[in-house]
């Protein structure tokens, strides 16, 4: 049987193909997008509000399971604030929904003999405001 050889010359260029014709793109000056503000920023503009406010000694942000995410506090007081305040707000939305099937809470206000401590759940977060007593 006779023994068939291609060269690599051969099959170079009997398969060679042109190069790709690339289109010339036509770049037309155009005005950036506007900036959509993030919910980041909107937040952030929030919290700078409420630390503004007289008496604020501290601003926290809580997930659904007791993990803060943000914090003016020192982080053993976040933690500690976390956890037990995200399980009585859990108690309190029972309750509510207990007496009422249709209601729910919406703010929640704890006075102590040093702080006022303010909890507004919402959408799984929480949102505390720690204060000092105004006397």
């Amino acid at each position: 049987m006779p023994r068939v050889t291609s060269s690599p010359r051969h099959l170079a260029t009997s398969s060679r193909l042109p190069p790709p014709r690339i289109p010339q793109l036509r770049m037309e000056a155009q005005a950036p997008p506007a900036p959509v503000p993030s919910a980041t920023d909107e937040t952030d503009e929030i919290l700078r509000r409420i630390r503004g406010q007289k008496g604020v000694i501290g601003i926290l942000i809580v997930d659904r399971y007791g993990i803060p995410l943000e914090t003016t506090l020192c982080s053993y007081s976040s933690v500690e604030y976390a956890g037990y305040l995200q399980l009585l707000t859990r108690t309190a939305q029972s309750t509510v929904r207990e007496i009422d099937p249709e209601d729910a809470l919406t703010f929640l206000r704890l006075r102590t003999e040093k702080y006022e401590i303010i909890v507004s759940p919402d959408r799984g977060k929480l949102l505390v405001v720690l204060q000092e007593l105004n006397e």
